[in-house]
């Protein structure tokens, strides 16, 4: 298949105000550095948050083969600006977005996420736990510890115990 074979995808996750911006500063500087922009794709965080069996994210646009769908699913490196807005564990977009991420088309190569944000905690370190479970496809549960020492021990020990089994 044509599609498994090629290198390299990109796809990066944004808010919908701020699409246009990725596509007007990021896609000529990775043209630059010799990246086929027909590899790159920038998706709205709503595309994900609305999709239903006939949501355009589904559907190849008028200049490609497969639909932003597709090529999420095929990607090798997602990133996800504003991944704060992905902390609630039970929000569509966000149980969305780990199941895509849970699905790993090669088995050769593990797609890599990147995750960015300025505020990656907003209430409690809930928040980070669960923007970090997107790396590892699933949510994150920590223990009882009940004070934020304890928690970040938790934390830390959780993840590392992931990394290692990745």
């Amino acid at each position: 298949d044509d599609l498994l074979a090629d290198p390299f995808r990109i796809t990066i996750l944004a808010p919908n105000s701020v699409v246009s911006t990725w596509q007007r500063e990021a896609l000529p500087q990775l043209a630059s550095f010799g990246v086929s922009l027909a590899s790159v794709r920038v998706i709205s965080h709503t595309k994900l948050s609305r999709i239903t069996k006939a949501s355009e994210v589904l559907e190849p646009g008028p200049d490609t083969t497969t639909s932003d769908m597709e090529h999420l699913l095929l990607s090798d490196l997602v990133i996800v600006d504003e991944a704060h807005n992905f902390r609630s564990v039970n929000a569509r977009r966000t149980v969305v977005l780990r199941d895509l991420l849970r699905l790993q088309p090669r088995k050769e190569q593990r797609r890599k996420v990147l995750l960015l944000t300025a505020t990656p905690v907003n209430n409690t370190l809930d928040d980070l736990m669960q923007e970090s479970a997107l790396l590892f496809s699933k949510p994150l549960w920590l223990s009882d510890a009940v004070t934020d020492d304890g928690y970040r021990r938790q934390a830390v020990k959780d993840s590392q115990e992931r990394c290692a089994r990745s």
